[in-house]
């Protein structure tokens, strides 16, 4: 049976939890919403404002993906489903396939798309749930209520390579290669291993291997089953505390609107090396550029402080606050994590060879008009 989920502001967001930046996701279940597995994922490609993705954009969503991967993802999940009819074997793969349930974020359902007056003034936007604005009002939920963002919400469904392995996109889950001295490698992971379970979850592909990792600890121990050379054979992977920080998240689509409500800022962008030194930018200091400081736009929540505070386009960011070098993600962690609506932030930026410090405060995260949230 297919089905194709039109709109999903009515779904148990914990079963089909997913990365919301995707440009597209399958989740592959029985009717019994027993999860054999998910395909889908994107490893970066930034955009400048909505709908104009920088030039690497395209290369970042798709390296990772391909025909071949996504047909041996479908075989896998039929053999699963073939284990799963047979009694003998039912509960073996029944716990496989366990836990099923992901994280819910909002602690309370979405709100229900409207009916009827809106389809009948013909403004078929609000027929769309956009599930870019679910990760938004994730991050909301805990900024507005004056909680801290927790690292899991903001670096979400990490990438293999964070700890130290990168996959075949023509398998399911075959490891192309293994970083020397990383997590992976001290665990034991080798080139041409075949991960089959990983930290309880069944693995089809590179999307689960994703799932397994957002649901792993900040730091722990996690058992990975492999196969090699044909025969399966378990190992454990240790995490770091902190392991989930080596990711950067600026670049997710939630978080493009994030900057405009938040801080006003839009379009921000690292600096190359050379470009640091051509500026003259010192080692310990952030080179973080201002494509543009947003100005007042009715009905698009965003904050107009910034510009207030004599903030301009192509600014660069060398510290927030004082603090030493961070990139655009760790400074955008450090307002949503140790900053509250109201609160002031300082921004030392360089301009026109001048450093200067401009001043003001943060604003909560408010619902874009047109929008079913």
């Amino acid at each position: 049976m297919r089905v194709h989920v039109t709109r999903i502001s009515a779904l148990d967001h914990g079963l089909f939890r997913f990365d919301k930046n995707l440009s597209f996701a399958i989740l592959f279940m029985n009717s019994d919403l027993d999860m054999y597995g998910r395909f889908g994922t994107r490893a970066g490609g930034s955009f400048r404002g909505p709908f104009r993705p920088m030039p690497d954009t395209l290369h970042m969503a798709n390296k990772d993906m391909s025909s071949h991967g996504f047909l041996r993802a479908v075989a896998r999940v039929l053999d699963l489903h073939s284990s799963w009819k047979d009694e003998k074997r039912k509960a073996a793969i029944k716990e496989l396939l366990a836990p099923k349930l992901g994280k819910t974020y909002l602690g309370r359902p979405l709100r229900r798309r409207t009916t009827g007056t809106s389809r009948a003034r013909g403004r078929g936007r609000n027929e769309c749930f956009h599930c870019h604005r679910i990760a938004e009002e994730e991050v909301g939920f805990y900024f507005n209520n004056r909680k801290p963002v927790p690292d899991e919400l903001l670096w979400s469904f990490p990438m293999p390579d964070k700890i130290g392995f990168v996959l075949d996109s023509g398998e399911c889950a075959t490891i192309q290669s293994v970083v020397s001295g990383s997590d992976a490698a001290k665990a034991g992971m080798k080139k041409g291993d075949d991960i089959l379970v990983l930290n309880g979850h069944h693995i089809v592909s590179i999307a689960d291997v994703q799932w397994a990792l957002d649901q792993a600890p900040d730091d722990g121990k996690l058992p990975v089953r492999i196969k090699r050379d044909g025969k399966e054979q378990d190992i454990t992977l240790e995490l770091p505390k902190g392991w989930r920080r080596r990711d950067q998240f600026a670049w997710r689509y939630a978080f493009n609107g994030l900057k405009g409500k938040v801080l006003g800022l839009d379009e921000l962008s690292e600096l190359t090396d050379a470009e640091r030194k051509t500026e003259g930018i010192q080692a310990n200091e952030s080179s973080v550029r201002i494509g543009r400081v947003l100005r007042a736009r009715r009905g698009s929540g965003f904050n107009t402080r910034a510009r207030a505070s004599g903030l301009r386009s192509k600014d660069i960011i060398l510290q927030i606050d004082g603090r030493g070098r961070n990139t655009e993600s760790e400074i955008l962690a450090y307002v949503l994590q140790e900053k509250h609506p109201g609160d002031e932030v300082k921004l030392t930026v360089l301009r026109n060879a001048k450093r200067l410090d401009c001043t003001f405060a943060v604003q909560r995260i408010l619902k874009r008009r047109g929008h079913d949230h």
